[in-house]
């Protein structure tokens, strides 16, 4: 569905007419052809959104992905590392962050950043980054 205001492509157009999409780009109207996605829901995407909410959970240390592990009886998330080569992720278990450990990434944000309030956007970005080219987690930044 489309929301078309004064006539078409005069006014503010948005959305999906048939096979048209219409958009705003710089402050102008556009109009492209419709083009499907070629992978959808692949399984790298899976893993990254996955990933996203797995260590927004290891942020808050709530949420439906965290558990407490049996052994040390410490709160963790299963995290997950994609290999592109095999096409395949595996899991690996990262505890939830300390008060002292967001601290840092607070002390870290507001040195890179000017403000703490991107901390766990940083966390968050500097760990799917490792993750997604198969390194390890990082805890401290």
């Amino acid at each position: 569905m489309a929301k078309v205001s004064m006539p078409l492509l005069s006014g503010e157009v948005r959305g999906r007419i048939g096979e048209i999409v219409f958009s705003k780009r710089f402050g102008k109207n556009v109009a492209r052809k419709y083009t499907k996605p070629s992978q959808p829901n692949s399984l790298a995407q899976q893993v990254v959104k996955y990933n996203f909410r797995a260590l927004n959970q290891a942020w808050k240390g709530s949420g439906d992905l965290v558990y407490t592990d049996s052994t040390d009886n410490k709160q963790k998330v299963k995290l997950r590392k994609y290999d592109k080569t095999t096409k395949t992720y595996s899991e690996i278990a990262f505890e939830i962050l300390s008060a002292d450990e967001k601290m840092a990434w607070e002390t870290y944000s507001m040195k890179v950043k000017g403000y703490k309030a991107l901390a766990r956007n940083l966390f968050i970005a500097q760990n799917q980054k490792a993750l997604s080219n198969n390194g390890e987690p990082i805890r401290m930044p």
